[in-house]
């Protein structure tokens, strides 16, 4: 899945919040037509990029059809041009709603082993994934505040991992790289019985890092 880096953003934004947050709370977000244009905008992006993620979750194509349906009728003063964009995302939707059980689940399938083989994890339950896909934002945000200290390890490995094979350029960012590769050589250097798992992990994923930029 080709990228570029706002069209990442955007997207990983969007699915934490379709997994974190409940269609109230969505609804929150999308009171103004600017603020729903630009959601219905995310949604073309995700399912240009991502179409099987929708899938998921029985919840997540549900508070995305409800989210439109609600405010396209709620929005009374909404431009044509926007009524339009809202009207193709609509028809893309429906599609996929007569999609056959058999496509949809190899697609599925297909999206859950790209998941495990970016992220070097895998997943025993569908929930374990939800949570992975959701913590990206998490770690992308942390990394802006440079704050990476409070984020739960395992995730955090399977979410570089993830941003290494699908938009390695974000570490162009020298405070990025720097952070991440620090927090890295720390975890792959803990002592104690207990952190044995997360050691492992931290040197792969620090092999990993340094493999796919081309240093270290």
């Amino acid at each position: 899945m080709e990228y570029n880096i706002q069209d990442f953003l955007t997207v990983i934004q969007l699915k934490n919040q379709l997994i974190n947050l409940s269609f109230e709370q969505l609804l929150e977000l999308n009171k103004t037509e600017d603020q729903h244009v630009q959601y219905v905008s995310s949604i073309n992006t995700l399912l240009q990029k991502e179409e099987a993620f929708v899938f998921m979750d029985s919840d997540i194509l549900h508070k995305i059809e409800n989210l439109i349906y609600k405010q396209r009728f709620l929005l009374d003063s909404m431009q044509v041009d926007s009524l339009m964009q809202i009207n193709r995302t609509i028809l893309k939707l429906n599609e996929l709603k007569f999609k056959t059980a058999g496509y949809i689940n190899s697609l599925k399938n297909s999206y859950l082993f790209y998941q495990e083989n970016c992220r070097r994890i895998e997943f025993e339950e569908n929930d374990d994934l939800l949570i992975s896909m959701a913590y990206d934002f998490e770690v992308y945000r942390s990394l802006q505040n440079g704050q990476l200290n409070d984020l739960e390890d395992i995730f955090f490995f399977g979410s570089t991992n993830y941003f290494l094979e699908s938009i390695p350029e974000l570490y162009q960012n020298s405070s990025f790289y720097d952070q991440t590769l620090q927090k890295l050589v720390q975890d792959s250097k803990k002592r104690g019985f207990w952190n044995k798992y997360g050691r492992g992990c931290a040197k792969k994923t620090l092999d990993n890092f340094q493999k796919k930029l081309g240093k270290g």
